[in-house]
């Protein structure tokens, strides 16, 4: 099965099917030349942990509230007034 049948000039495809080798390239510029861009200094993962503690306490804050207000005490009942009637 590795051999592949001849296919007909008409029928070939207009793009390669393999790509063109390129050209090595060129020897990269000494470190200490100002047009190379500095890699910057990789940056630690503390943001993370951080980011996720704000929005952990964040949360328990807003349910911690959302129990109190639930769970607060019914406002102290009014005293009824009665209407008097007018003559």
């Amino acid at each position: 099965m590795s051999h592949t049948p001849p296919i007909p000039a008409g029928n070939q495809s207009p793009y390669p099917l393999q790509e063109v080798p390129h050209k090595p390239a060129a020897a990269a510029p000494a470190s200490d030349d100002p047009r190379v861009a500095k890699t910057p200094e990789k940056r630690t993962n503390l943001e993370t942990p951080t980011l996720i503690g704000i929005a952990a306490g964040i949360g328990l804050a807003a349910i911690a509230g959302g129990l109190f207000y639930a769970f607060r005490s019914p406002p102290p009942k009014r005293s009824k007034k009665r209407k008097t009637a007018k003559a």
